[in-house]
């Protein structure tokens, strides 16, 4: 019976952040941001799958502000939220620099949202290398932040 209620939990959880993705949630922006920071799992994993529903709408300057003084966890999700606007400059530059984040999980996050991004410049791929020769992970590496199922309608 727990684990029915389980599903039925994140199965409504799923339909609340898919009805709330698709309405203008820009206004309510700054509570999602917040929300990022929340120690469950699922109340920062359901603010992030809302904001890359949109990327272009998505306050990415309190994401590139705020990035140093998060949590790893928090700095993985804002990895995987940054590398939706890769068009933006400092974005790739906290992408970059998270590149050198003394967390392992951060710098995974970091290379797979640069890598998702298909970044082919001199710089990305010259910051890449370069990890190359020093340790950048334990192996093996933590799974990637993913809320991919969520952002997706049934």
């Amino acid at each position: 019976m727990k684990n029915l209620l389980g599903l039925l939990n994140d199965t409504i959880i799923v339909a609340l952040v898919q009805t709330i993705a698709r309405l203008p949630w820009e206004s309510q922006q700054p509570q999602l941001i917040q929300w990022l920071v929340n120690p469950k799992l699922d109340l920062a994993a359901a603010a992030a799958a809302i904001l890359s529903s949109r990327p272009e709408s998505m306050d990415f300057r309190a994401l590139v502000t705020g990035f140093d003084q998060q949590s790893p966890r928090t700095r993985r999700l804002y990895c995987v939220l940054l590398g939706k606007v890769l068009n933006r400059a400092d974005a790739r530059e906290t992408l970059l620099r998270a590149l050198q984040d003394r967390d392992d999980g951060v710098r995974w996050q970091a290379n797979l949202a640069i890598y998702q991004g298909k970044w082919k410049d001199t710089r990305s791929v010259a910051a890449i290398v370069s990890r190359l020769a020093t340790p950048m992970i334990s192996w093996p590496p933590p799974p990637p932040i993913r809320w991919d199922a969520w952002a997706r309608p049934r």
